[in-house]
Parts: C-alpha cells; structure tokens; sequence
C-alpha cells in the first residue's frame, strides 16, 4: 500500500532520494574508521611507530568530521521532506474527502475520517522518516561490514552469518504476527475517537440524565481494547531487544574464543580482531535497525491501506458544462421541477420517496412540511445532490440538474441546515467564508436574517470572534448566522431546511417578512415543522411516509388534505369543518 501512495508523493521523491544518497556517503565513511582502527594497533601501536599512529589518527578524525556532516545535512533533508509528504497527504485526504458525497463516504464514521487524515498520515510520514535515514544506511552497514570482515577473515565472518539470519528470521517473524494486531488497533482507535467525539458534542445531554458515569465506562471499555492490542503487539516487539543483545553478546564471546586460538597460531593480529569486532557491531546494529523498519512498515502499510481506501473512493456525482450564465431565468421555465422522482437508500427494503413531483417557480415559496421520517430531509438531499434519484428526474430552468457545472450548481442552490455550521473565525467570515467581498451583500443578508440585533449589541460588531462550534452563541444566533450565510450568497434558490427551530415566533415571522421583502426574484425553498412558518407560502408540499399527501396553498390543503388538517390541529390551528363529501382515507372525494 505504500507504494501506491508514491504517486502522490512524487514532487518530493528526488528530495528524498538526495538524503538517501547522503545518508549512504555518511554510512561508507563511518565503515572506514574500524579499519583505520586496526591499522593504528597492527602498524603504531604493536610497532611503536608514533608518526603512523599520528597520521592514522589524523584520518580516522577526519573520516569521524565527515559522517557527522553528512548525517546532519540526510537527516536535515528527510526531516524537511518527511514533514513535506506529510502536509500533503493531509491536503490531499482531506481535499478527496470534501469532493465525495454523503453516499460515497456511507460506510465511514466522521471519526474514521478523522483518524485517517491526522493519526494515519502521521503513521506513514514517520515511516518515511525512518526509511530515508535507514533504508540505505543499514544494507550499506551490514554488507560493507560483510565485506572488510570476509577481507580480513572468512572463518570468523561466517560467525557473524549465523547471527544474521537468526536476526532476519526473528525480524519476519514478528512482522507476520504484529501487522493484523495493528490494524485491530487502528480499527479500536476509530471507535474510541467516534465515542469521545459523541460525548463532547453531547456532553449536555449527558449531564442533564446523569449518565457521566455511564459514559466514562464507555470510554475505559474501548480504551481497554486499545490496550488489549497494543499490549498484544508490544509483547511480541519486546521480545525483539532482548533477542538481538542475546544473538550480539554470544557472537561476540564466539569470535572472542575463536580468535583466542588464532592469535596463539598467529593466524590473525590483534588489531584484525578488533576491527572485526567493530564490524560486528554495526553489522549487527544495522540488522537492528532492519526489524525497526519491519515493524514500522508494518503499521504504517496498515494506515497507508486506510488512506488509500478513502482515495480509492471515486465522487459519483456526475457534473455537466452548463453554467448559470447560459440558462434563461426570464420566468419560462420554473427554477425547480421534480418529476416523478423516487429514491431508495441503499440496502434499505422500501423506498424512502415516491413518485415526488412539483414546481417551484421565480420568485415564489414552495413549504415543505410532514411529520417525523416523512422524507424531508431526503428530498433536500437529492435537491442538493447529496444523493441521486433512483427514478425520475430534478431540473432547474429546465436543465436535468447533472447537466450543471459544480460550480454553478452551487451557486445556483444554496442551503441554510438545520444542522448548522459555525466556525470558529469572526461573524464577517462565518457569513462571507472566502467569497468576493461586498459590504452592502453584508448587511443586507444580515438584516434579512435578523442578525442586527446581535451585531448592533457587540462592540467589534461584525468583526466578533466566535469560539469554536460557536458555543459563546445561542441556538438561535447561530441559525441566524447560518441563514445569513447563504442569502450573502445571492442563489436563485434559497433553501431553508426547519430553520424556524431554534427561532422564536417573531423572529421567524420577521425572517420570512425580510425575505419576501428584500428577495422578491429568489425561490425560496421552505422545509418546517411549524404551520405558522409554512402557511403564507405561494404552494404547500405535505409528505406523508416518503408520499405527496398534497399540494397547494394553505386554504386549498385545509379542506383537501387530511395529514395536513392534522398537523393543524397538532399546533391548535383553526381548522374548517368539513362537507360531507369528505371521504374516511383522507382526501376530498
């Protein structure tokens, strides 16, 4: 799985590439100092010839200076690149994630993707890191070290190969066992982040019921998972230290022994021992630095797969060339249409809409109202893209809405959610968000959505920092904000998904007045609960378990529509009586 991600890597691979070069030029002088090491015993010390041990030494400073310098410019350039690759797998996830639609993320909690981004490229830039101080240093280390020993003696380098393949066996092996454990420790922190994100967007929830105590439990139960695994996966690595001094310390007391009786036979110098002895060493600390790696690959080839997992998914929404330049607005074609549209989720048994059809012409409110699990929110979502319909179709101006642009589309429908939004950056950039600025858009959206009160109140007005979530701010403060957000936006349908609910009763009233006010040439979308919002409306849709129950102005659906009387009379509205022409299944006959 990594080596996929090198694709999206590429403009920092030659960086990389230069550090592993150098790393390599630091490894080769720091091999040539044992040797040097030998020479000054064999040829200074065991002769007494002080201008060679000078002169020896002299180089062996020398060979010490240069592979400090060289390890400090690879590891300088890995650090830089490392941190590089990881800016932009981080842009990258997160910029793919912003594409894809709700349907296309379905099987991964908010959390996950949270993880992913942050927790998972972290994973796989240190492994980067390690690689690009490691990757070359250790086979030049292991094998330059093979080769003066094996120049020196063949007997006693072939020692050092038993140690070796031991070393490697061990390496393999835990690789093998730890790679599924990690990924049940990535698997647990997904579900650990989801809990604790829950309990702190809820936290008021939680203390209103008392259920703190509950909710810590829950916590300490996924944290012991996490435990459970990386216990599992620590117990096996621990295992590795303790083995590489084990096969290190007897390699040595074997050569140790050996070397005694060849020195007797005069077989081999003192200084030929010693440098072997340095070449043990690093062979073997470079075989250290290889089961490092393996378990280092090993979590992070786990989070490259999750990284790529979400890469690999494709935004299934299918966006045209038309722009909003090129329909007519002129009032010949309704802004919205939806004929005979259906939609079903998937793996779901029914459908969740059913042969929808309306118009929302140039200047009018279309209402949307029904009870709970109605198909609402379903018919935002396929109005907004989220989704796409399983059957029929959605136009605006007369144009299938796939035939749009994505930027234009958006332009075009913009929503204010129930579920809104507020970021944690001024009242100004909460409403504008990077948007060509214009502060006569400014204070109309703003009065429109009765914000002024608010702004007028505070003494850096529109300039107010808001905390994160906007948790120094009301409910309805921050739905006012949210609305205000998208009329800035001048789209020619304005939807409105139950944003009367975390208002007042007058400032609903005054918010729908504002808006017949200031965007006569808008269609506005109206999706609520409340019949005060939706009765003043041009047209009413009445859904009733993913059906149209009716269509209509306020009047019309009082004496034809039976669901809607009975939301009427839900919210102690004057109701008409009936004619005897009422039919007992619900609509006029």
């Amino acid at each position: 799985m990594l080596k996929r991600l090198l694709g999206y890597i590429k403009p920092f691979l030659g960086g990389m590439a230069l550090a592993i070069l150098v790393k390599g030029a630091g490894a080769v002088t720091d091999l040539l100092i044992p040797h040097f090491m030998g020479e000054v015993i064999d040829e200074g010390i065991a002769k007494q010839d002080i201008p060679v041990i000078w002169s020896l030494c002299l180089v062996m400073l020398a060979l010490a200076i240069a592979t400090a310098l060289l390890n400090i410019i690879a590891n300088y350039i890995s650090a830089k690149k490392t941190q590089q690759i990881g800016e932009r797998l981080r842009n990258v996830l997160y910029t793919h994630i912003q594409k894809l639609t709700l349907k296309d993320v379905e099987g991964l909690t908010t959390s996950s993707l949270i993880t992913r981004v942050t927790n998972d490229v972290e994973h796989v830039q240190r492994t980067f890191l390690m690689m690009t101080r490691f990757m070359i240093r250790a086979p030049v280390m292991a094998i330059g070290g093979i080769v003066f020993s094996l120049s020196i003696d063949v007997g006693l380098t072939c020692i050092i190969f038993v140690s070796m393949i031991l070393l490697a066996a061990a390496s393999m092996a835990v690789y093998k066992v730890t790679r599924p454990l990690y990924r049940k420790v990535q698997q647990n922190i997904d579900r650990l982040t989801s809990i604790i994100r829950e309990d702190l967007g809820g936290v008021r929830v939680i203390k209103s019921f008392s259920k703190s105590n509950y909710e810590i439990d829950r916590v300490k139960r996924q944290s012991q998972e996490v435990k459970r695994f990386e216990l599992k996966a620590g117990k096996i690595n621990a295992f590795m230290g303790p083995s590489i001094m084990l096969i290190t310390n007897v390699t040595i007391a074997v050569i140790l022994y050996v070397s005694g009786f060849r020195i007797q036979g005069g077989s081999i110098e003192i200084g030929q021992v010693v440098t072997i002895l340095n070449y043990i060493n690093m062979i073997l600390m470079a075989m250290t630095m290889i089961p490092r790696m393996f378990m280092m690959f090993s979590r992070a080839n786990t989070s490259a797969a999750r990284i790529m997992e979400v890469l690999d998914m494709t935004d299934t929404t299918q966006y045209g060339e038309l722009t909003r330049e090129q329909v007519s607005s002129d009032g010949t074609h309704p802004v919205l249409e939806l004929r005979d549209v259906s939609f079903q989720y998937p793996d779901a048994r029914v459908a969740a809409l059913h042969h929808i059809s309306f118009t929302a012409a140039k200047g009018k409110t279309l209402a949307v109202i029904g009870g709970t699990g109605s198909g609402k929110t379903t018919l935002l979502n396929l109005i907004l893209r989220l989704y796409e319909p399983t059957d029929g179709e959605i136009l605006l101006y007369g144009h299938p809405i796939r035939e749009f642009d994505k930027e234009s589309f958006t332009q075009t429908v913009t929503a204010a959610m129930q579920q809104y939004n507020i970021f944690g950056m001024s009242i100004r950039e909460n409403i504008v968000l990077d948007r060509e600025f214009d502060e006569s858009r400014l204070n109309q959206s703003a009065e429109s959505a009765q914000l002024m009160d608010l702004i007028e109140e505070l003494d850096d007005a529109f300039d107010h920092e808001i905390s994160q979530t906007g948790s120094n701010l009301s409910g309805g403060q921050k739905q006012r904000i949210s609305v205000a957000r998208t009329l800035y936006r001048e789209p020619d349908l304005v939807v409105l998904d139950d944003v009367s609910s975390a208002l007042d009763y007058r400032t609903d009233f005054r918010l729908r007045s504002a808006l017949k006010e200031n965007y006569q040439d808008k269609t506005v979308l109206l999706i609520s609960q409340r019949i005060s919002s939706v009765k003043s409306a041009d047209q009413i849709l009445v859904l009733e378990k993913g059906r149209m129950a009716g269509l209509g102005t306020h009047e019309e659906l009082l004496r034809s529509c039976k669901t809607y009387r009975d939301i009427c009379q839900t919210q102690n509205v004057p109701v008409p009586e009936l004619s005897a022409s009422w039919g007992e299944g619900g609509d006029a006959q």
